[in-house]
């Protein structure tokens, strides 16, 4: 029974479509985050337990001959509740993990952006002051493509 829950993971499972690629591809796809990589053990780690659990417990009413059938059903019924309230958990705070990763990438990104902001600025500042007049004419060349481009729009459009 280990051997079939601990088999490589690079092996392609019993029944795969062939549409899905196979795990290399998809990991050069992923970002390397440490701690994506720990969530995800740690999801695969509690979801092979609920999988061995039911495999378990399939075994057990196999094997077990004597007993009500009602008897059978409370067992799965209470083993099936807290597995489900386990893997509910579990799945709730790697959910949070996540949740606090996207809200770190996404504070980065707008540090990056305000700091490329910050540089254009300066660098438009830097410019003006060092070329006054040939800031001057390229606004006023962009203003005329942007001027000619609307006026030729809205007479397409009317």
């Amino acid at each position: 029974m280990d051997e079939t829950l601990n088999r490589n993971p690079e092996e392609p499972a019993l029944g795969a479509s062939p549409s899905i690629p196979p795990l290399p591809e998809l990991i050069k796809v992923v970002d390397h985050s440490p701690v994506l990589e720990r969530s995800a053990r740690k999801t695969g780690w509690a979801l092979g337990r609920l999988v061995a659990a039911v495999r378990e417990t399939q075994e057990k009413l196999r094997g077990s001959g004597r007993g009500s059938a009602s008897e059978k059903i409370r067992v799965i019924t209470e083993r099936s509740r807290a597995r489900a309230q386990e893997s509910g958990e579990i799945a709730a705070s790697r959910l949070q993990e996540w949740g606090e990763i996207a809200r770190e990438r996404g504070e980065e990104v707008m540090r990056r952006a305000q700091e490329w902001c910050n540089q254009a600025q300066a660098r438009a500042r830097i410019a003006a002051q060092e070329k006054p007049v040939q800031v001057a004419l390229a606004a006023g060349a962009a203003g005329f493509v942007l001027g000619m481009t609307l006026r030729i729009r809205r007479a397409r459009h009317e």
